[in-house]
């Protein structure tokens, strides 16, 4: 399915009627890491040189025009952060984003169209589909804080993995301590007949 999120609409402010509604600004600017932006830049090939993904017929249907050119991924930030590899295999892309105001409490209308009937105009364009591979697409509200998202699973595999690595490296250093290994070198054939002798 090729789609596209609008921004969020708060509904019926105040108990009022739908000319009270409220839209919640959101931004892909922002949702791509430095690491992700410095890989992409703008194309140095003209429209006529390069053909829409097939995932892509439905915006681009024909071909890149100069009225629907090629993409500047450069400032692509929906197609960044959808390129950088998932560490699971169930996993959240950050889509759209908002630092400066607080979200109220009370019921949203989220509104989805067709790419195909609307380019550039909404700010999610999901045309990166999930089916070939059994996936599927969830919509997900949510806060950050300043250690991250809200998935705790990678972070507590590795506080898991650390705390076994400092468990092995003191019992390793204790048995050094309390049974050390002594080596000695060899030298002659006296010494590898009298191997055994070393203590291990």
């Amino acid at each position: 399915m090729e789609d596209t999120f609008k921004q969020p609409v708060l509904l019926n402010v105040g108990g009022g009627s739908g000319a009270n509604n409220q839209t919640y600004n959101m931004t892909t600017q922002g949702i791509a890491w430095s690491s992700d932006t410095a890989r992409f830049g703008k194309t140095k090939y003209t429209n006529d040189q390069v053909e829409p993904p097939p995932n892509w017929a439905l915006q681009y249907p024909n071909g890149y025009t100069d009225d629907r050119p090629i993409p500047d991924l450069a400032t692509f930030y929906e197609f960044q952060v959808w390129m950088r590899t998932a560490g699971l295999p169930t996993f959240s892309k950050l889509a759209l984003r908002n630092d400066h105001e607080t979200m109220k409490a009370g019921t949203y209308q989220i509104d989805i169209a067709m790419s195909s009937t609307s380019f550039f105009s909404g700010l999610l364009r999901a045309d990166f589909p999930v089916t070939e591979y059994g996936g599927t697409k969830s919509l997900v509200l949510s806060t950050t804080t300043v250690i991250g998202g809200q998935n705790p699973f990678l972070g507590i595999a590795y506080i898991v993995v650390s705390g076994l690595c400092i468990l092995l490296g003191g019992i390793f250093t204790a048995r050094h301590l309390i049974k050390p290994r002594y080596y000695k070198v060899l030298t002659s054939a006296d010494d590898v007949e009298n191997l055994v002798t070393i203590n291990i």
